[in-house]
C-alpha cells in the first residue's frame, strides 16, 4: 500500500540504485552524463495529424523526442471507412477525424516527416479491429515499405476487444490470430496490455515495483506469453493530459533526478493535451515540460532508451583502490558511456588528463566501441 511520496515515485519510474554504498563505482545507462531518462509513448487512439502537429512542434522546441504509434490500416468495422471519414472531415476538418491510419496519403506524409525530425514511429496493431496473422504480416510489410525498416516498437490496442492481443488469441499457436512469433522475429520492443504486465497507479491500490535487475523490461510477458522483448511503462491514469500533470510534477522530476530513474510515459496525445481554443499544446503542460527540459535529462524515443538499457547490461565495470576498467561485451558501440563516481573522486586517462566530474558524481568517459576495454586512474576531485 502507498505510504508516502517515495512509494508514489517508485510506482511512476524505475530508480536504478546506483549508489549502493558511498565508496562504490557504477555504470549509468544514460549517455553524456545525463542524470535520468524521460520519454513519451503516444497511443494512436483517436489521433489525427492536424491535431498532433502543434503538439509535436512544441516537443521539438524543447528537444523532446518521443515514440508515436500509428494504425497502419483503416478499421474494418465500417463498410466504406474512407467515405465515412471524408464526411466527418467535411463537417469539421480539424476536430472530427479520429484514428486516421498510415495508409491515408496525408497521414503517411506527416509520419514520415516526424521520423525525419528524430521521432520514432511505432505500430499500434494493424488496425482498430481484430487483426488476423495475415493482417499482421501485411502491416509489417507496409510499414517497412514506408519507412525502410520494420517498426522498432509495437503497442497492443484494446486487448479486451481485439483477438490479436497476447492475452486473447495472439499467443495461441493454434489460432488464426497468433502473432507472438512474428513480433519476436521482427525484433521490436512490445508493450503487452495485460493486468499482470502493467502498472496500476490508482491511489490506495497495490503497486508493482520493478526490481533493479529487471529495469524497464518485462520478464512476466516472456514467461506468460513468450514475448522476448517486452517492456513496462510508467503509469498515468487516466492516460491523458490531466493524468500526465497529476503524475509528473516537480516532486516526481526531483525524485527521478535524485534516483537516476527512468520514465516511459504512456499517454494519448489526442486526449487532453491540446487546447481546443488555441489549437496548441496546453499552456500548463507546456510549462511542465519546459521545466523538465531545463534539467539534466536524456530525451530519446522509447526503443533507443530500451536498446541502451539492454546494451549497458552487457558492459562490465571493475574497480580497484587505484583504477577503474570498463569493458563493453555487447555488439553495440556506445557513445557517451557514463560512470557514477563516489564522493570526492574522478577519473583520469592513463596518459594524463583528468575527466570532469559533473553534478551527481557523473563522469562521461566517451564512446566505447563494441568489444572494447578502457582503463582509468582514480584521482581525487574537489567539487
Amino acid at each position: 500500500m502507498l505510504k508516502g511520496a517515495n512509494d508514489w515515485f517508485r510506482a511512476l519510474a524505475w530508480p536504478l540504485r546506483l549508489r549502493k554504498r558511498a565508496s562504490s563505482w557504477a555504470l549509468s545507462p544514460y549517455p553524456e552524463a545525463r542524470a535520468f531518462g524521460f520519454t513519451i509513448v503516444h497511443d494512436a487512439d483517436s489521433a489525427y495529424s492536424r491535431r498532433l502537429a502543434p503538439i509535436m512542434e512544441a516537443f521539438d522546441a524543447i528537444g523532446l523526442k518521443i515514440t508515436v504509434t500509428v494504425f497502419p490500416f483503416w478499421a474494418a468495422w465500417a463498410p466504406d471507412p474512407v467515405q465515412m471519414w471524408k464526411q466527418w472531415w467535411a463537417q469539421d476538418p480539424f476536430f472530427a477525424p479520429v484514428a486516421v491510419p498510415l495508409e491515408d496519403p496525408e497521414e503517411r506524409q506527416f509520419y514520415v516527416e516526424l521520423a525525419r525530425r528524430g521521432h520514432e514511429i511505432a505500430m499500434h496493431t494493424p488496425s482498430e479491429t481484430s487483426s488476423c496473422r495475415a493482417d499482421v504480416i501485411r502491416a509489417f510489410e507496409f510499414f517497412e515499405s514506408v519507412f525502410g525498416f520494420p517498426p522498432k516498437m509495437y503497442v497492443e490496442h484494446s486487448p479486451d476487444n481485439n483477438l490479436d492481443a497476447q492475452k486473447r488469441s495472439g499467443s495461441d499457436p493454434t489460432s488464426s490470430y497468433y502473432n507472438t512469433d512474428l513480433l519476436n522475429r521482427s525484433g521490436c520492443w512490445v508493450w503487452v496490455c495485460d493486468e499482470e504486465t502493467e502498472f496500476s497507479n490508482v491511489v490506495g491500490k497495490q503497486f508493482n515495483v520493478l526490481s533493479d535487475q529487471d529495469g524497464p523490461f518485462c520478464p512476466r510477458a516472456r514467461e506468460k506469453f513468450g514475448i522476448l522483448r517486452a517492456f513496462l511503462r510508467s503509469p498515468t491514469k487516466p492516460s491523458d493530459g490531466d493524468g500526465f500533470l497529476t503524475a509528473f510534477d516537480d516532486r516526481t522530476f526531483n525524485a527521478l533526478e535524485k534516483e537516476r530513474g527512468l520514465a516511459i510515459v504512456y499517454t494519448h496525445l489526442a486526449m487532453g493535451w491540446l487546447d481546443p481554443k488555441t489549437r496548441r499544446l496546453r499552456h500548463d503542460i507546456a510549462q511542465r515540460l519546459e521545466g523538465l527540459a531545463r534539467r539534466n535529462v536524456w530525451f530519446a524515443p522509447a526503443s533507443a532508451i530500451l536498446d541502451r538499457f539492454s546494451a549497458i547490461r552487457q558492459v562490465e565495470l571493475r574497480s580497484s583502490p587505484t583504477s577503474v576498467v570498463v569493458v563493453n561485451r555487447s555488439n553495440a558501440s556506445l557513445p557517451g558511456v557514463t560512470v557514477a563516481a563516489p564522493a570526492g573522486y574522478s577519473l583520469a586517462r592513463p596518459e594524463g588528463g583528468k575527466l570532469p566530474r559533473l553534478p551527481g558524481g557523473l563522469i562521461n568517459i566517451g564512446e566505447l566501441q563494441a568489444g572494447a576495454m578502457r582503463g582509468f586512474r582514480i584521482v581525487k576531485w574537489s567539487d
